[in-house]
């Protein structure tokens, strides 16, 4: 049970960027000239990220048992013993039944994280203010999600890649790469 509490954390925290990483390029594509196949390269990408977010959720709510089944597919099924599978068909049911049944908790969660959100354009605001940027809106948009895209990248112990990330929309944006630095440190 415990496992899947953090399944399902971690699945609310994904789709909140899913949806987040959406409007983010929206806006991207918006107020920033890009190439025409970096803005085709962004917008499949943050299509594809959320039709498989939106694919899981409706796949919990059709009672699909998803991790089963990957690992029926995987053949992980002969490698391990039954009892695995069957602590996998339970943790499971767990999910399905949160995404079923608990649908006010689902919702409160998706609140908690737009909120999260808004909290983080307060917080960049008052920190980018600190460092001497007067950022508009979408420039706050993008550092956020920028950064918070970088964040999702699946990098070992994350080695570089928040400053990394600071760096690269820093100085897309004209910002200086000194303020980048100290916005990572910070």
């Amino acid at each position: 049970k415990a496992l899947s509490s953090v399944v399902i954390e971690r699945t609310m925290e994904i789709f909140g960027n899913a949806i987040a990483v959406t409007v983010g390029v929206l806006v991207l594509t918006n107020f920033v000239s890009l190439p025409k196949p970096v803005e085709i390269l962004l917008y499949v990408i943050s299509g594809t990220f959320l039709f498989l977010m939106l694919g899981f959720y409706f796949s919990m709510k059709k009672e699909k048992h998803i991790f089963h089944t990957t690992f029926k597919f995987l053949k992980l099924d002969k490698i391990f013993k039954a009892k695995i599978e069957k602590n996998l068909i339970k943790f499971e049911n767990h999910v399905i039944t949160f995404y079923n049944s608990d649908q006010q908790h689902f919702f409160q969660c998706l609140i908690i994280t737009f909120l999260n959100f808004g909290l983080a354009f307060i917080e960049y605001k008052f920190l980018l203010l600190m460092v001497g940027i007067d950022a508009s809106i979408p420039e706050l948009f993008l550092v956020i999600f920028f950064i918070g895209f970088v964040n999702t990248l699946p990098v070992p112990m994350a080695l570089g890649t928040l400053e990394a990330g600071s760096l690269s929309v820093f100085a897309i944006l004209g910002f200086g790469v000194q303020a980048g630095v100290l916005v990572a440190l910070l």
